[in-house]
This record gives C-alpha cells, sequence and structure tokens, in this order.
C-alpha cells in the first residue's frame, strides 16, 4: 500500500467521556498503513462496513498485533444487521483485541492475547455514532482500491532503473578512486614466515615487485556521463508518462520567453490533476465536519442540528501568477 498505494491523508475521531468539557473529542491525522477497510456487501467491493486499525505491539516478548474494530450495521459482523434500520440509524460498534501476530491471518488459528496495556473491550455500541470514525482520503480515487492508487503506479519499473543507474555510477566512482590493479609478478611474501601474504596498499605506500614484473593500476571509466545521460532520459520519460511538463516540475529553460498560453498549456494536465484531488479531499472533510454533529451531541451535548455545512470550491486558476507580467 505504499507504491501500489496512494493515501493522502487519514484523519480519526475519537473521544474521551473521561476528559473535562469541551475537550472530550478528538481529530487527529493516523498512519495510513495501521488503516484497514471491511467490505461486507459482495455486490459492491467499493463499500466500506467496517474499519480496523492494527498496530504491531510487544506483549512481554510476543510479537502482538492490538486490532480496534468499528462496524455499520450494513456489516454481518454488527449485532444489528439485516434489521429494519430507524431513520435515525443504528449505532456503529467498537471492539478492541491483542491478537499474536503468527496465524493472524487464518482466522481457525488466530490466537488472543492478555495485556494490561492493551485491554481487550467486547463488542459495544457507540451511542449516537452511527458513521464510520476513521475518513481515508484517497489519492486517485477514480480506481476500485480501497486504498487509492499512487502517482508512482505503473512508473516502479523506471524508478528502479533510476536507482540502479545511480548505484552503478556510486560503484564506478569509488572504482576510479580507490582503482582495481593487476601484476604479474605473484603475491607478496611474507618476510618472517615466507608465506604468501596480502598487498598493503594506501596512501604514502609503495608497492615494490620483482625486476621484470609489473604492477598497474586498471584504466577505468573517465567519464560518467553515460550514467548521467541515461539517468536523464529514464526521468524524463517518467516525468511524460506521469503527466508533468518541464514547466511544472521547474527544470524548463527560457521559461520567460515562452507566452503566458504555452506554459498554460504545459500546466493543464498537472491542473487537471490537482482539481480532481482537491475536489475529492474536499468531498470527504466536508462530510467529516457534517458528522462531527454526533460526536458533539452524543459527547459534549451541543447540539449543531441546525449548523450548515457548506462545500465551497472556488472555480478559479491554479496557474502560479506572473506578477511582473
Amino acid at each position: 500500500r505504499q507504491i501500489g498505494g496512494g493515501a493522502q491523508a487519514d484523519l480519526f475521531i475519537s473521544a474521551d467521556e473521561a476528559k473535562a468539557a469541551g475537550r472530550r473529542i478528538s481529530v487527529r491525522p493516523i498512519d495510513p498503513r495501521r488503516y484497514y477497510p471491511l467490505n461486507g456487501d459482495v455486490t459492491d467491493m467499493s463499500r466500506v462496513t467496517g474499519q480496523q486499525l492494527i498496530e504491531e505491539v510487544m506483549v512481554g516478548d510476543t510479537i502482538a498485533l492490538y486490532v480496534q474494530t468499528w462496524l455499520k450495521s450494513s456489516d454481518p459482523g454488527h449485532p444489528d444487521f439485516g434489521q429494519e434500520e430507524p431513520e435515525e440509524g443504528f449505532p456503529i460498534t467498537y471492539q478492541a483485541d491483542v491478537f499474536d501476530s503468527k496465524d493472524f491471518d487464518d482466522l481457525a488459528k488466530r490466537k488472543r492475547l492478555t495485556s494490561p496495556q492493551y485491554a481487550s473491550v467486547a463488542q459495544e455500541y457507540i451511542e449516537g455514532i452511527t458513521n464510520l470514525p476513521i475518513y481515508h482520503i484517497r489519492n486517485n480515487e477514480e480506481t476500485d482500491d480501497p486504498f487509492g492508487r499512487s502517482d508512482l503506479a505503473g512508473l516502479e519499473s523506471l524508478v528502479s532503473g533510476i536507482n540502479q543507474a545511480i548505484t552503478d555510477e556510486d560503484l564506478a566512482l569509488a572504482l576510479m578512486g580507490i582503482g582495481m590493479y593487476t601484476t604479474d609478478s605473484g603475491a607478496p611474501v611474507d618476510e618472517t614466515t615466507g608465506q604468501p601474504t596480502n598487498w598493503k596498499l594506501g596512501p604514502n605506500r609503495v608497492v615494490e615487485t620483482d625486476e621484470g614484473t609489473e604492477f598497474k593500476k586498471v584504466d577505468g571509466i573517465d567519464s560518467v556521463q553515460p550514467f548521467q545521460d541515461h539517468v536523464s532520459y529514464m526521468r524524463d520519460q517518467a516525468q511524460g508518462n506521469a503527466g508533468l511538463s518541464d514547466v511544472s516540475v521547474g527544470t524548463a529553460n527560457n521559461v520567460s520567453a515562452e507566452s503566458g498560453i504555452a506554459l498554460a498549456i504545459k500546466f493543464s494536465p498537472t491542473q487537471d490533476t490537482v482539481v480532481g484531488k482537491n475536489d475529492n479531499s474536499n468531498g470527504i472533510l466536508t462530510q467529516m465536519l457534517h458528522d462531527l454533529k454526533e460526536w458533539f451531541a452524543s459527547f459534549e451535548q451541543i447540539d449543531l442540528g441546525d449548523v450548515g455545512i457548506i462545500s465551497v470550491t472556488e472555480d478559479k486558476n491554479l496557474l502560479p501568477f506572473d506578477r511582473e507580467g
């Protein structure tokens, strides 16, 4: 889910009734790698009926997984699944368990653990809350992937090639400095033991060989320009396939000489991508603000029912403004 997936952000709503009034509700970012959507509707693979946060922890000497689960009434694991839903909706449920990481993926072999630090919580209702608490902003949401799709998807081979070319260049430069040597004199002999020993190479050292023999440094590459050209080619191909122009990544030459229309055309693929991501993020955040009304009503006894949540998207040009022009 790091290269193949591309979450832009995960936001998590939680509440602590033990805190003072006005400080009980928290909205905080979480690591998207901890988030796992649950799908209890086989007819719609994009529908999320539950959510899990899974964290690797230590219970004594055992590597364990602390699993927190939230379910909507549309999930088969919810107690009210299949019942006629009231107008206000059924509340979601919460459950927490600690499992041995070994065989965790096998439901038949999965082993529960006990830990005072990570206490298990039997499935219980979160009264008044009907929406799941994690708001997952997917990157490239048009795919069916519940995690989103990374901007690097499809470019993995090019990225790998760039990394390999740079590694090869580093090795070539190291060999140019350290050097590789050849001789026809045989190995040096230790004067004390009379046995073959290693060559001693380094600063301020002189290597002596028998008369009529040769010891020299092997001629290596005298330029890394081919490596640089290869990396530049793959980088340009990656940027082109990703819809990134030379202007958008700041590598264009003589930009000031280009017309505004030419610059706008070069920027347009990037701008279209950004607009779509902005709309997606805005929609998710607007929904989160709407759902927070339930949390304030349930945990702070503050009624925000009459407060309108309005999604405002300005139809403006996202291109940089040329102040001098």
